[in-house]
């Protein structure tokens, strides 16, 4: 484990989550992401957990990452908090420091670290979604900088960042268009927040929207390739991100198990058998999360195969989320308000980009019965 013996890790971890985890109720309604919980990360040296010990942080890997969303989805039980923690990591660890210069990573990885701000990318838009082929964000080259035009939706820590990664297209021939990464700073004249779309799961997790009036930003702010923005910031993300909200879900639902078992009056021998068989599969679930993860520190380059990890995972988390209910109505249980707001974190959780993974599981499903008819 990179950064910390686990044992230390996990205290860090418990020792965060003890400083809210008397409000939990409350964090479930909270749109705004609260600021001595910020606060609170930022102590405990977590927010620089996946960046280079040269910017202040301690140099962890994609599984210790892991460890630790599972681990704050489990004794936390507010996925919210872990999605917003998961999402600064990943935005700093795999585009800031994976794709900027020296002198980018110099102007902001520190900060990112220390967490005095966060940062967020920003490519889905008002009515289009993530998809390529609608989005309409341009960045157009002036001299020796970019004149940027758009507005952008569903941003994850948007407000707590003081940097955005927008994509934008930068080229366009025949219709086909070349997108770019481009560092642009919350105080650029023209770039203005707006309420976005009100999302009513995995609170305090906040979000917001983005318009985006001739910005002027120089040159040297691109982040990575010209052109090659979606290729080097979008897809990579997409896979990291599923991997590793494989390990907060399966903390979630390990700390959905531990209510239930809170629930259980004088358990008989069925109910036992039944409650273990949850365990038993809830505990695998943790252990193919932590493989998953592992297998992006070996080789992060393949995309498909882990969107396909993933998306076997939640399929076996969503049918064991269903036998969980099942066992509650068989056994007649009374939840309390935390477990029914886990329960529909859990759930919701299930719905984000559900059409984009049945979309990829349909295309893994064409190659591979052309492939059987091939033989």
């Amino acid at each position: 484990m990179s950064g910390f013996a686990q044992q230390e890790l996990m205290a860090r971890v418990d020792q965060f989550v003890a400083s809210w985890r008397h409000q939990r109720d409350q964090l479930h309604t909270m749109q705004d992401f609260p600021s001595q919980i910020w606060q609170s990360l930022a102590d405990s040296g977590l927010l620089g957990l996946g960046l280079s010990k040269t910017y202040g942080g301690f140099g962890a890997d994609y599984k210790t990452l892991a460890i630790t969303a599972q681990r704050m989805s489990q004794v936390g039980a507010v996925m919210g908090i872990t999605t917003t923690w998961l999402a600064h990591s990943i935005n700093a660890r795999l585009h800031v420091e994976g794709r900027g210069t020296n002198a980018q990573k110099q102007e902001w990885l520190p900060r990112l670290a220390a967490g005095d701000t966060s940062v967020c990318v920003a490519i889905s838009e008002p009515g289009a979604g993530a998809h390529p082929k609608h989005l309409k964000t341009t960045a157009a080259r002036d001299g020796d900088y970019f004149v940027i035009n758009g507005a952008k939706s569903y941003l994850t820590n948007g407000p707590l960042s003081d940097v955005f990664i927008i994509l934008a297209i930068t080229d366009e021939v025949a219709g086909r268009k070349s997108f770019s990464a481009i560092l642009v700073p919350r105080s650029t004249p023209g770039l203005q927040q707006t309420p976005g779309i009100d999302i009513d799961f995995l609170r305090p997790s906040p979000h917001c929207g983005l318009e985006l009036k001739s910005c002027r930003v120089p040159v040297s702010n691109l982040l990575g390739s010209l052109g090659e923005g979606f290729v080097e910031v979008s897809m990579p993300m997409r896979a990291i991100e599923d991997v590793l909200k494989t390990s907060s879900l399966a903390g979630a639902i390990q700390a959905e198990l531990r209510f239930l078992a809170n629930s259980l009056k004088h358990p008989g021998s069925e109910s036992l058998a039944d409650f273990g068989s949850l365990k038993d599969r809830a505990d695998a679930l943790g252990d193919l999360a932590f493989g998953l993860a592992a297998e992006l520190d070996r080789d992060p380059t393949k995309p498909e195969r882990m969107n396909a990890a993933a998306s076997g995972f939640r399929a076996f988390t969503k049918y064991l989320q269903d036998d969980i209910d099942a066992y509650v109505a068989r056994y007649d249980l009374v939840l309390s308000q935390s477990a029914q707001m886990l329960r529909r974190d859990i759930v919701k959780s299930f719905e984000i980009a559900a059409s984009a993974h049945c979309i990829q599981s349909a295309r893994r499903a064409e190659s591979f019965i052309r492939q059987g008819a091939a033989h």
